[in-house]
């Protein structure tokens, strides 16, 4: 195909610079990105699109780093790390990471077959009796069947626009406060439930130096006046997670 049948639509350079990183960040997600797009730095910094072909868009997810936390003095669980990764627009915030644990998954799970009945939703890996959380390989093939849940799920458009899987991927918040969100319950939306908790977690400062851009004091205000809120109402003592790591506790999965 020559360059006739491609259409120049003019960048800026902070666009430039984000493709950059998004390569450095994700090499993976950020080379899928690229299948429809590529850049001519010879002709004033243009994207070159296949006519009528829309930005290729990505949702990276990924679980990892399961922990063993301490629940009480005789039970604890194992916890995973969901990282979300993305440039879609369904998303609030483009990357973020929370920790779960698998009964919070079979609650999603739950959630979203009860809100979108004509779907066949994945399975998740299934609950054993014989799971134990002090060998690498049980714990490493639930957190495979993890991943794979959510990357089918992440496909449908449907499923997307259920409120709770955001909260569930892009809040630390509990089932119970995730429902009295989405159902109104609370003072604060689904959108600032997801940015108050970003902000207490700045481990991506190229999103965050992006956002500052055009952003004034009162939005920062704004922002520390609704964690607050969160803090005081939704946050209290013991809804914290223990995240120091035990060797061997009795299993409660």
């Amino acid at each position: 195909m020559s360059d006739r049948e491609l259409r120049r639509v003019p960048i800026s350079d902070a666009q430039l610079r984000l493709m950059g990183r998004l390569e450095q960040k994700c090499p993976s997600a950020a080379s899928s990105a690229v299948l429809l797009v590529s850049v001519d730095y010879k002709c004033g910094k243009s994207l070159k699109y296949l006519p009528h072909s829309p930005l290729h868009e990505f949702v990276t997810v990924l679980v990892r780093d399961p922990r063993i936390q301490k629940e009480d003095s005789w039970h604890s669980y194992i916890d995973y790390e969901i990282f979300i990764h993305t440039n879609s627009i369904c998303f609030t915030r483009k990357t973020s990471c929370v920790r779960r644990r698998y009964r919070e998954f079979v609650w999603l799970r739950q959630r979203l077959q009860s809100n979108a009945v004509l779907i066949q939703l994945p399975e998740l890996p299934s609950k054993t009796p014989f799971f134990n959380m002090n060998n690498p390989n049980h714990v490493d093939h639930r957190r495979q069947g993890l991943q794979e849940f959510l990357e089918k799920i992440l496909q449908d458009a449907l499923l997307l626009s259920d409120s709770r899987l955001h909260l569930f991927l892009q809040t630390q918040l509990s089932p119970e406060d995730m429902e009295a969100c989405v159902s109104g319950q609370t003072k604060y939306s689904v959108a600032d439930a997801i940015h108050s908790f970003a902000s207490l977690n700045r481990r991506f400062p190229i999103e965050d130096e992006e956002r500052k851009k055009g952003k004034n004091d009162a939005d920062s205000d704004s922002e520390r006046n609704l964690w607050l809120l969160l803090k005081k109402e939704h946050f209290k003592p013991g809804n914290f997670r223990n995240n120091r790591l035990l060797n061997r506790q009795p299993m409660n999965i």
